[in-house]
């Protein structure tokens, strides 16, 4: 996932951004995503799931924010999805060919295909909703 990736991301995520920065967030969604935690210890143990999955530095800092609370962590499919494809059009940018792309993404050639052909909008471009 990177900053442009951001954009796609469940408000949740985006708001721990601040506090554990991008890296935490996808080292998170990574390791967690789709899981739900109960109650969450203000100071996690060396035992908690959270220490075990993440370290112990980036789950205090979670922790520390929602401490004794409940915390879904989403998939961020979307933003995950959006690396990908931002990862598959540089390289066939740079030169690669289709083939290499299948062989590098596990993905068929037809969905790659529909990755490289996808319109592209500029961010700085104007859209208009009728």
């Amino acid at each position: 996932m990177d900053e442009g990736a951001s954009d796609f991301l469940p408000e949740s995520l985006k708001e721990m951004i601040p506090e554990i920065g991008i890296g935490g967030v996808q080292l998170l969604v990574k390791k967690c995503g789709g899981m739900a935690f109960k109650h969450l210890p203000p100071d996690p143990g060396p035992d908690h799931i959270l220490v075990r999955l993440l370290g112990l530095d980036l789950a205090r800092s979670i922790c520390r924010i929602h401490a004794r609370c409940d915390l879904y962590i989403p998939r961020a499919k979307s933003a995950l999805d959006a690396t990908r494809n931002a990862r598959i059009m540089a390289r066939y940018d740079a030169g690669a060919s289709i083939h290499e792309l299948v062989q590098e993404t596990g993905l068929t050639e037809c969905w790659i295909r529909a990755i490289i052909n996808r319109p592209t909008v500029d961010p700085r471009q104007l859209t208009f909703d009728f």
